[in-house]
């Protein structure tokens, strides 16, 4: 199967998107050190897709659109959610496309509960398995897990570079976006 990638730089470091040929988001990256980190990331996370690297200009102009809001999301713009941005799921099971789809929802300077997005889906006792969906997903700020915490509003597990600290700093970064919007 094969997908085209863009990668490019912001203020949380390289970022990257892979999308298909019928322009559904594949995967994305973010807060990577350097170009090439970013391209390992999104091979890495969809191991069966054989991907092209392009420019952000020869991309199509929906995936310019969503490089051009998540710069502006790195640097501290409040964006709402990205819900609008059509994922490729056709590899996920029934339930991971129910929590991703779901989790995509969660508004910008808003959080959620695993329990809760668990019982969103129609699955209130699987909130581990939340978890573990919230693990996997490999289009990060697209679909924002940072924005999934424990039922006590603690950090739990964030598999981005710099771990619970970066998903601390998504956090505070859309705290105060969403106060200077106010």
């Amino acid at each position: 199967m094969d997908a085209t990638s863009v990668l490019f730089e912001s203020s949380l470091g390289w970022l990257g998107i892979s999308w298909t040929s019928q322009l559904r988001v594949l995967a994305s990256t973010f807060a990577r050190r350097s170009e090439s980190a970013a391209r390992r990331a999104i091979e890495s996370s969809t191991p069966n897709w054989q991907h092209r690297v392009t420019s952000l200009a020869a991309a199509p102009s929906s995936i310019r659109e969503l490089a051009r809001h998540l710069v502006a999301f790195a640097d501290g713009e409040a964006l709402g959610n990205f819900a609008h941005v059509e994922l490729e799921l056709d590899d996920r099971t029934d339930f991971q496309r129910r929590v991703l789809l779901a989790c995509q929802q969660i508004p910008h300077g808003r959080t959620n509960s695993y329990s809760d997005l668990a019982a969103t889906v129609g699955s209130p006792r699987a909130y581990r398995a939340v978890g573990t969906v919230m693990a996997g997903n490999r289009t990060p700020l697209i679909v924002p897990c940072h924005r999934v915490l424990g039922a006590s509003g603690g950090l739990h597990g964030f598999s981005a570079p710099q771990g619970i600290s970066m998903k601390s700093r998504l956090l505070a970064m859309e705290a105060e976006a969403k106060l200077s919007t106010v």
